[in-house]
């Protein structure tokens, strides 16, 4: 997406990790983007939001708003084109 972004992630037994995730990757990204570009300031103007997701009953609702997200916005004809998207991304071990 050209303004915001989209995770699903699991934090495991810390609820606060993913928060803590947002913090470093947002001062991180704030001063590569602001050191190419020779600017200054903030990077992102709002404060990352989180929600529970109940595994059972919502996660895949979840996952396809992801992954057709950029399709919606027109960005892409097709979940796949869309170069920062897991779609049909495989992993081992899934459960």
């Amino acid at each position: 997406m050209t303004n915001h972004l989209h995770l699903t992630i699991n934090p495991g037994d810390n609820i606060n990790a993913i928060g803590l995730l947002t913090k470093r990757i947002g001062g991180r990204q704030t001063r590569y983007i602001n050191k190419l570009e020779d600017r200054t300031g903030s990077l992102w103007e709002g404060r990352f939001k989180s929600n529970p997701i109940q595994a059972n009953k919502y996660l895949p609702a979840c996952c396809r708003y992801v992954e057709l997200n950029p399709v919606s916005a027109g960005m892409v004809d097709f979940p796949w084109e869309y170069p920062w998207s897991g779609y049909g991304v495989k992993t081992k071990n899934r459960k």
